[in-house]
């Protein structure tokens, strides 16, 4: 508190700072914020509503009360919290400073299940062998025209369960759009562009 109410001196210079977003993935959001897990019943970090279980915790309301930092740190929804976190003593929101994290969120998680869905999922959503085998082979091909910017170059789906969220990121904003076509069914492949 008192470095972020007063900074710091160095070489002779009072250097202030101030903490614009905490970035983390959700358990360690839970953690910090000492709130329930995102896979709790009051879990969602940014609505009121309770979740349901449906083979998991989902939240299906699309226009559920959101929370606001006045009502965090008031404790309106108690159900929503486990302690009081430290970081309430900063001059921080404690919803709003706290965004998704686009890698759990995208990469490993949208686009990790219909990927999944597509080679290994049950009908009617498993694509047939030879569709499989094509999309496999159009990202093996690919390979040479990744620049070495690219952390990771695509690779065959006899790998996937191995993928890594920076293979999912390259494959979802720009591997997918080229090997999914025509091997989707339309519907579903637009479904993936607009996603």
């Amino acid at each position: 508190k008192k470095l972020s109410d007063e900074g710091f001196t160095f070489r002779g210079k009072r250097i202030r700072f101030r903490i614009v977003l905490y970035i983390c993935d959700a358990p360690a959001r839970s953690f910090l914020k000492c709130i329930k897990s995102h896979t709790g019943y009051f879990g969602c970090p940014y609505c009121i509503q309770e979740g349901e279980y449906h083979g998991r915790t989902v939240f299906l309301e699309t226009d559920s009360r959101l929370r606001t930092d006045f009502s965090f740190r008031k404790r309106v929804h108690e159900e929503h919290h486990l302690g009081d976190p430290h970081l309430e003593k900063l001059n921080c929101d404690m919803v709003l400073d706290f965004p998704n994290c686009p890698q759990h969120l995208i990469d490993l998680g949208v686009t990790r299940k219909l990927t999944r869905k597509w080679i290994v999922g049950p009908r009617p959503y498993k694509l047939p062998p030879s569709k499989i085998q094509q999309l496999s082979n159009r990202m093996v091909e690919l390979q040479v025209f990744i620049p070495f910017e690219f952390a990771r170059k695509p690779r065959s789906l006899d790998f996937f369960a191995q993928f890594k969220s920076t293979e999912l990121a390259l494959f979802n904003s720009y591997v997918g759009p080229i090997v999914l076509k025509n091997v989707l069914p339309e519907r579903e492949y637009n479904n993936f562009l607009v996603f």
